[in-house]
């Protein structure tokens, strides 16, 4: 046993499944927007939304994608049924200075090191060199940071 953990494996979506998940994209927006500007905006016209946002009826994927328009992670629930989740494409190759886009690209290749296919901290050069050369400490130094003032708050010596 190596003492990794194994992610349940991947089970398919149904239609129930996409439905669901769905209307629980489209509750808020519609909450927010209103089915008509919600329609418009996905490409299609008001009872569209309103039947899929009921579960009445199945939502194309095309008009999904334009959701992201709404929302730019409107598709997570879908993905998170794959255990995945989405990563702005300006973070893919982002330039050294963006601490941010750095610190996914730093937690999108920890996660895929430490997933079961792979051995804990394995990744290939290639891989590797994608690492902005300061990225791995600015992230060793904020999660030092946060585990210092974890222990503190766990202590109460804050």
């Amino acid at each position: 046993m190596t003492g990794r953990t194994v992610p349940p494996s991947f089970v398919p979506l149904t239609e129930d499944d996409a439905r669901e998940t769905t209307r629980e994209m489209l509750l808020p927006l519609c909450q927010k927007l209103g089915p008509t500007r919600v329609g418009k905006a996905l490409g299609c016209d008001e009872k569209t939304v309103r039947n899929a946002r009921d579960e009445t009826s199945t939502l194309r994927i095309d008009l999904l994608v334009n959701a992201l328009g709404l929302d730019p992670l409107a598709l997570d629930g879908f993905l998170l049924r794959a255990g995945r989740r989405s990563v702005p494409a300006e973070c893919i190759g982002a330039a050294d200075g963006d601490a941010l886009c750095n610190l996914l690209k730093v937690s999108h290749l920890l996660s895929m090191a430490l997933s079961d296919q792979r051995t804990p901290g394995a990744l290939d050069d290639a891989e590797l060199m994608e690492i902005p050369s300061d990225a791995l400490d600015i992230c060793a130094r904020a999660i030092a940071a946060m585990q210092t003032r974890q222990s503190a708050l766990r202590t109460g010596s804050n």
